[in-house]
């Protein structure tokens, strides 16, 4: 299996900035069927669309591209991340006076919320970065750990949590089984990923999750 890497992708118009491989890229580009040049926006204006976990990336973008068909409404899409389990980070560009009608659609395709909690906060929580902490930057930044013989899956799983300092923004990175960084990682190494996730805002926005889990997981801490 191919390896895939992040890179910049020519659809309509500027360059898209995606973590998607080639071939996935691809099979979106045919679904935005009714996407446009940002260039051929009027005060163009950026709108998040977050995709219902479990969906195929090319049915969420096919799904707006839809409902923004029969709203006639004119966008470009300008950044993508996120994977299949958590659901897509969707950046679009929007006419400024078509705003209200892109976020209309938008709220229309929410996830539905999760009824079943998938964390134990009892089991293993490490906080890495609080607001006494000299690189502290206003994000709180956790890690979350569940051993082997505590997963039906059998494997080792950890999960890098933060939050703003009001509570609306929340975020993950998973590491699950035998990912390179599940290899006896030190301390120190999650402390690195910590501070990067409060000073460096491309790494940290990729990594925002609309996961209802999220907020409960934080709820103590």
């Amino acid at each position: 299996m191919g390896s895939q890497k992040a890179g910049w992708h020519r659809g309509k118009g500027p360059l898209v900035r995606t973590s998607l491989g080639h071939a996935r890229v691809r099979n979106w580009q045919k679904q935005a069927l009714h996407s446009v040049p940002a260039s051929e926006l009027q005060c163009p204006i950026t709108i998040d669309y977050l995709s219902p976990y479990g969906k195929h990336f090319d049915q969420a973008i096919y799904a707006f591209d839809q409902k923004a068909a029969h709203s006639h409404l004119r966008y470009a899409i300008s950044s993508i991340s996120g994977n299949h389990r958590w659901g897509y980070n969707i950046q679009m560009l929007v006419s400024e006076g078509s705003a209200d009608i892109a976020r209309t659609i938008v709220r229309q395709l929410a996830p539905p919320p999760r009824g079943k909690r998938r964390f134990k906060v009892d089991h293993s929580w490490t906080d890495l970065l609080k607001p006494d902490d000299a690189d502290f930057n206003g994000w709180h930044v956790a890690l979350y750990q569940e051993y082997p013989d505590q997963r039906r899956d059998g494997q080792r799983y950890y999960a890098l949590l933060f939050r703003d300092e009001e509570r609306t923004q929340f975020g993950i990175q998973e590491f699950l089984g035998t990912d390179l960084l599940q290899q006896q990682w030190p301390m120190r190494r999650w402390r690195e990923l910590a501070v990067r996730a409060n000073h460096d805002p491309k790494f940290r926005r990729q990594l925002l999750s609309n996961d209802p889990d999220l907020p409960k997981m934080w709820r103590r801490h």
